[in-house]
């Protein structure tokens, strides 16, 4: 063995070894047939706020800095901000949907704060990058207000950041009625 190849050797040997990644409870449709909302939820949520931010490009940990809606209510916008600074928009298409459509269009649109405006890049259908702004957001809300408890705050009453956490909130619910599995019976 060459020199070089024993200081490769020894470079790796004493390199540590990668954390595992995070364990994630197990996910069986059985187990939850017939399970309430309140039961599944917590288990839906465990497994999307796992989802690794690079998906999206951001770097850990992500924030968020404004929601809102946009001026013409067809959508509600997050603006995130990652550790480096980079941001990310994306916006939740709430126009109403016609009850014979088989499959929803595109729900999440990056890029823009309105729906189908310039430069929207609309996401696959319960794809990659819905599924990590869904994790992303549930982290950020899980040290926020609940919706509830923003609710009961009256709307002229509230700041500027609850108004935004509020917004998320919304999102949330949207989010949380897309990934939600729906049991078979």
């Amino acid at each position: 063995m060459s020199l070089a190849g024993i200081a490769l050797w020894l470079a790796l040997a004493t390199t540590a070894a990668p954390a595992p990644p995070p364990t994630l409870p197990p996910i069986s449709p059985l187990p939850y047939a017939g399970a309430s909302w309140d039961e599944r939820l917590p288990v839906v949520h465990a497994l999307y706020s796992a989802l690794s931010t690079e998906i999206l490009g951001l770097t850990a940990p992500v924030s968020v800095t404004a929601a809102g809606r946009d001026e013409t209510g067809t959508g509600r916008f997050v603006e995130l901000s990652d550790a480096r600074g980079k941001t990310l928009v994306a916006c939740l298409d709430i126009r109403p949907r016609a009850p014979n459509i088989p499959l929803d269009p595109a729900l999440v649109h990056f890029g823009v704060r309105r729906p189908e405006a310039p430069g929207d890049q609309a996401s696959l259908r319960l794809g990659p990058e819905e599924a990590a702004l869904y994790g992303v957001l549930l982290r950020w809300a899980a040290a926020r207000p609940t919706y509830e408890e923003l609710l009961r705050i009256p709307e002229e009453a509230r700041t500027a950041e609850q108004q935004r956490d509020l917004v998320v909130a919304l999102v949330l619910r949207e989010l949380d009625m897309r990934f939600m599995p729906v049991p078979r019976m």
